[in-house]
């Protein structure tokens, strides 16, 4: 049937009919419940058998299973007329039927899939997982290992750089401060001669030269004692004099220490315009004052620090990869063992389905194969194998049919053409109702059925309608080919294939 006619809604029977969980979004709009019945013939010595004879049921009759879905959302199970429980319903119908989804066959068929069901038949996703995480640790570490190595020449030079600036820098023995003072300094030396000039005389006016401040201020104070007799009140003003004397004599002491410690030297403002001219040059260069310059040489010191330190870096960083490797090369053999024990299990197992389906001859094994490594950035084992995220393995399902046929791989050997084939030797001894849009399918069906959707008095039904005579298979197969235009070429090829099923 065409795409939306309602062919899902026979899995979603059959899948209910089997226990699946109910719902009422199932119901039809506008009804109170739904009621899903099918009917199995019971084989003498089979599970269902069994479980139906342990629940007093007479298998002989048949299996009928009956399911009502309530708008209220319960679910009834009734097994050959009696109340069940959903549970005794899944566990006789467990071996009655089974459902492969649309997708089931292709994800079986990819290749790439093959992997990843092999390790969830071994149960060895928790090493698989181990092996990632060792993977994605790795190859970062490996990155920047081969990042540190290719700059080798560039940190060299800046190594080379960096220690020629931390020489400059530290014989330039900078102290913070040191510029302000400097420009202090230089204001006394520009001005020394003068202020010991300017110092000399004032020593020579207070009291070194005749007619001097304190031998005017002695030749005054003998004058006025001696008429402190007479006039007692000059006593005081005496003793002011005596005091005015003291301090000027102070003062005189005062300035000449001062002028003895005025540096006149020319040579020392040379020194000190040096030094400021240094200073200035170390900041134009580097850039900031003083104290950047400082912060400068220390952040210096440190970039040297770690430049010259790489090779460690790089010594500790391979050490720890060494280690990662080994780790991810043992779980990556281990895995690869697990995979292998597991695949002959796998082959096993498949060999007795096999048997069961009357393929007793047909024969599934495990490929197994390893890429080797050409690039240093490669994680490998010591003998070559590369090792990717998922282990070292690639894996491929192989197939074989017939004895003396050769194993072939399973996406090559199932076309949809022979998947209809095998379903076609399967319903010799099996039911299989297969739902398809492939006419290279639906051409072997022993019966086929065209699925419609009609739309009557505003309400949508779905019919089922058998297609019992060969024109009406022949049209529906041309239909499923060409769509809906159908020429006659596409009828002569729809009934050559019929033909030939």
């Amino acid at each position: 049937g065409e795409t939306g006619a309602g062919k899902s809604m026979i899995i979603q029977a059959v899948t209910l009919l089997l226990g699946g969980r109910a719902s009422a979004d199932l119901i039809r709009t506008g009804e109170e419940h739904a009621e899903l019945n099918a009917f199995f013939d019971i084989e003498a010595g089979s599970p269902a058998a069994a479980i139906m004879e342990e629940q007093g049921m007479d298998w002989t009759e048949g299996l009928m299973i009956t399911r009502q879905i309530a708008r209220s959302g319960k679910s009834r199970v009734f097994i050959n007329s009696r109340s069940a429980t959903l549970e005794l319903l899944k566990s006789i119908t467990a071996s009655l039927a089974a459902i492969a989804g649309q997708h089931s066959h292709q994800i079986l068929l990819k290749e790439e899939n093959h992997l990843d069901i092999l390790d969830d038949f071994a149960d060895t996703r928790p090493l698989r997982d181990e092996v990632a995480r060792l993977y994605h640790e790795i190859m970062p570490l490996k990155k920047k290992i081969q990042e540190m190595e290719a700059a080798k020449d560039a940190r060299i030079k800046e190594a080379e750089l960096l220690r020629f600036q931390a020489d400059e820098l530290d014989d330039a023995a900078l102290v913070p401060g040191e510029d302000e003072a400097l420009e202090q300094q230089k204001k006394q030396l520009t001005s020394a001669v003068r202020v010991f000039e300017t110092i000399s005389r004032t020593v020579n006016d207070i009291h070194d030269t005749e007619g001097s401040i304190t031998e005017k201020l002695s030749r005054f104070r003998r004058s006025m004692e001696m008429h402190q007799n007479a006039f007692p009140v000059l006593e005081e003003v005496c003793q002011n004099l005596d005091s005015i004397t003291c301090e000027l004599e102070d003062m005189t002491h005062s300035l000449r220490d001062i002028a003895g410690g005025i540096d006149m030297d020319p040579q020392s403002l040379e020194t000190v315009n040096e030094r400021l001219d240094l200073l200035a040059r170390l900041k134009r260069k580097y850039g900031g004052d003083l104290d950047s310059l400082i912060e400068t040489r220390e952040g210096i010191r440190k970039a040297l620090a770690r430049t010259e330190n790489m090779d460690q870096e790089i010594s500790r960083l391979q050490a720890s990869l060494a280690e990662l490797e080994t780790r991810i090369c043992a779980s990556a053999l281990s895995l690869s063992e697990k995979r292998k024990s597991a695949a002959t299990r796998l082959g096993d197992l498949a060999r007795t389905e096999l048997a069961s389906l009357e393929m007793d001859k047909a024969h599934l094994s495990v490929n197994f194969s390893t890429v080797q490594a050409v690039s240093e950035q490669d994680i490998s084992l010591t003998t070559g194998e590369k090792i990717f995220a998922s282990g070292m393995d690639r894996v491929g399902f192989m197939f074989s049919a017939n004895p003396g046929e050769s194993p072939r791989p399973l996406h090559r050997i199932a076309s949809s053409e022979k998947v209809g084939k095998k379903l076609q030797e399967l319903s010799d001894r099996h039911q299989v109702i297969c739902i398809t849009h492939q006419a290279q399918i639906a051409k072997y069906g022993a019966s086929q059925f065209l699925i419609t959707k009609q739309i009557e008095k505003g309400r949508t039904s779905t019919k089922i309608l058998p297609l019992t005579n060969t024109e009406d298979r022949v049209a529906e197969l041309a239909r499923m080919i060409g769509g809906t235009q159908i020429s006659d070429a596409t009828l002569a090829h729809a009934r050559e294939m019929l033909e030939q099923a």
